[in-house]
């Protein structure tokens, strides 16, 4: 028996609202009537037995949600990786009952999962429509309250299962930044529309940063004063000029570089709000480059230098940047009132840069800061390239999970695998949280590497026992903290309620450990007549043992 395939598209959407449409609708699909075609539907927004329906009752033909097949169909494909995890689903229609269809067990629409942060979205106030209180009225007055905890819980997918209709506060959503910035939208327009056309969208911008803005407002400014400086000259004798104009703003790319740019009379002022949470840029040249890198650094960033590279640091905005660095001795200066050619004499400087020894008694005796140097208003520096910070930097915050259990912790290691440079470098690092209450089980590194532990944030406890069995820390930690683990020591540490965080560093580039409880501690692989013989405990005590602690890895939830 031969098969006819027939496919709907966006028509079988429609809203089809006169008999007489319906009637050219289903006469368009009357050979849906052959016992010889299969159906599929194209669609999307709906779960597959509801679109079912209508097409069954709008076509007057039997038609089973095994016969559709709509653009998130694929979605089935991952329920084995999702089933158990929180995830969101996008789009307009039922995305959280299509996702729920599938066989997804733990499901939020993005209206229910941005009804739980007042804050998510930053144009709300400017919305007519009032999601958050639909929500709150169709579910707390209901009692349907999913039974996760959307604060602590981690959303370990974003399902799009059909084009959305608030498209700003999804992509907000979604999207790993504080808040977008003024700019979004042009930036969405640009990209669709070079998506679909062959030449790139052309347009002109008169915001920030482009000086227009500034000297127009300058303009203006000036404009306004006019009459009061002239009415003051005529009285006083005295002249009004502007001696500074400050920009006060919250975005470094826009507000602080767009007056920078412009220069005298303006001065720029960052103030810590959602666009800005510290961040700068670096210049790094490789031993043996001939060129420079410049990269745009950020909050969790990890950067691995090998020795002989030489770096710069600039912090753009006029907030504090801070980094932290594997001890003083590791960096040398090369230039400043402390650098390295200070100590040269004018003779031997002006022969390496071919310059008069007047000329190189100016140029090093001109660098009287230590160190810091302050950039000059309207002094522009190197633009940061995406393209420099492959291979060279991790974001830890960003970066995929080596390890997640749920309440209990997570952490990324940064290996040649994620950064190749720690290889050359002779170290590897990584970045731990642990939940409230949580603990990490006792471990030591197996290839007898050295562990610089520095807690970032939280506070808990921590244990370090030696080789001999003896204690040989145990104290309370807090951010700040730091704290060094010798070869083949023990550790262990245990969180307070508000969790713990630490960074390590780890004297070798890819660090491995053994674990001494959980269920791949080392105890689940040695034969029980060992561990009896070793204990000196009967059958039954080691069998208890060793059926404990059999689904938990290296993080422990706190007991309930």
């Amino acid at each position: 028996m031969r098969f006819r395939s027939v496919f709907f598209g966006a028509a079988s959407r429609a809203k089809l609202g006169t008999p007489a449409q319906q009637q050219r609708f289903r006469r368009t699909y009357s050979h849906l009537q052959r016992p010889d075609s299969e159906r599929f539907v194209e669609g999307g927004g709906v779960p597959e037995t509801k679109r079912a329906l209508e097409l069954s009752e709008l076509l007057k033909v039997q038609i089973s949600a095994l016969q559709v097949v709509q653009g998130h169909s694929p979605f089935r494909l991952l329920v084995s990786r999702f089933e158990n995890e929180l995830i969101v689903a996008i789009g307009k229609g039922e995305p959280a009952a299509v996702m729920l269809e599938y066989g997804f067990k733990k499901v939020l629409s993005i209206d229910d999962y941005a009804a739980y942060f007042n804050d998510i979205d930053p144009l709300s106030q400017y919305k007519s429509w009032g999601l958050k209180h639909l929500y709150e009225r169709n579910y707390n007055s209901k009692g349907l309250q999913p039974k996760y905890d959307v604060y602590s819980e981690r959303v370990k997918g974003a399902f799009v299962v059909s084009d959305p209709v608030d498209w700003g506060r999804d992509i907000q959503a979604v999207f790993p930044a504080e808040r977008l910035g003024m700019g979004a939208f042009r930036i969405a327009l640009e990209s669709i529309y070079n998506c679909i056309h062959s030449s790139p969208l052309e347009y002109t911008s008169f915001g920030k940063p482009n000086p227009f803005v500034f000297k127009n407002a300058e303009s203006i400014l000036t404009k306004l004063v006019t009459h009061k400086c002239q009415v003051k000259e005529t009285m006083m004798g005295e002249k009004c000029a502007f001696s500074t104009i400050y920009m006060i703003g919250d975005n470094p790319k826009v507000d602080i570089n767009g007056a920078k740019k412009v220069g005298h009379p303006w001065f720029s002022i960052l103030t810590r709000t959602g666009v800005f949470r510290g961040g700068g840029t670096c210049g790094i040249v490789l031993p043996d480059a001939t060129k420079e890198k410049v990269i745009a650094i950020k909050k969790g960033d990890a950067i691995a230098l090998p020795f002989g590279a030489v770096t710069w640091w600039f912090n753009p905005s006029d907030a504090e940047f801070v980094g932290h660095k594997a001890g003083q001795f590791t960096n040398f200066p090369i230039t400043g009132g402390n650098g390295i050619f200070t100590g040269f004499t004018t003779e031997f400087v002006g022969r390496a840069w071919d310059l008069t020894e007047d000329e190189a008694k100016k140029l090093v005796h001109n660098q009287t800061n230590v160190g810091i140097v302050k950039v000059k208003d309207g002094q522009g520096m190197p633009e940061p390239s995406a393209k420099d910070r492959e291979g060279m930097v991790v974001n830890c915050l960003e970066a995929p999970l080596d390890v997640d259990i749920k309440n209990g912790g997570c952490v990324v290691v940064l290996n040649t695998k994620n950064l190749p440079l720690v290889g050359e470098v002779g170290l590897g690092a990584d970045l731990v949280r642990l939940n409230g209450h949580a603990m990490c089980s006792p471990g030591f590194s197996c290839d007898s590497a050295y562990q610089v532990t520095y807690v970032v944030r939280g506070s808990g406890r921590v244990q370090v026992v030696g080789v001999d069995g003896k204690r040989v820390l145990e104290t309370t930690v807090k951010g700040g903290c730091l704290f060094i683990v010798p070869r083949f020591f023990v550790v262990s540490k245990i969180a307070d309620a508000d969790g713990l965080e630490w960074f390590s560093i780890i004297t070798t580039p890819n660090p491995v450990f053994t674990h001494l409880a959980g269920k791949t501690s080392v105890w689940k692989a040695i034969s029980s007549e060992v561990l009896q013989a070793a204990f000196n405990a009967t059958p039954e005590m080691e069998k208890l043992f060793r059926s404990k602690r059999t689904s938990d890895e290296i993080f422990f939830p706190p007991p309930k």
